[in-house]
């Protein structure tokens, strides 16, 4: 006899919730997969509430053997993501922290987490 199996509850959370469920996330095995969805989120996310005209680029640069750890720190000092040990996660997992290129990179406003990455990564 089968038995029925019942799709998993899916839980509404905010950006927040899931950041700070997460705040060591990417740094302990298994927790890979909820930096994902922090990230899903976070881009799949409406902008911020701010008009074009008023939002400005934010630039950093990324100094020659320079680690993702002190990029994503120098990202998140610049106000272009909320949490570098999230993002640093982020570019680990997807090969983005061995690609990083030196130079001054401009980030425009509301650019999210994979846009991010792709412009230091000058792919």
């Amino acid at each position: 006899m089968q038995t029925k199996t019942e799709p998993p509850k899916q839980e509404t959370v905010t950006v927040s919730e899931l950041e700070s469920r997460n705040s060591d996330a990417g740094r302990a095995s298994g927790n890979e997969d909820r930096v994902e969805e922090v990230l899903q989120v976070k881009e799949n996310a409406p902008k911020e509430n701010v008009p074009k005209t008023e939002a400005e680029p934010a630039s950093v640069t990324v100094v020659k053997g320079e680690s993702s750890t002190a990029v994503a720190k120098k990202l998140q000092n610049a106000g272009v993501i909320s949490d570098a040990a999230q993002f640093d996660s982020y570019l680990c997992l997807n090969g983005f922290d061995r690609k990083l290129v030196t130079g001054a990179h401009t980030i425009p406003a509301g650019a999210t987490a994979r846009e991010v990455a792709e412009i230091i990564t000058g792919r």
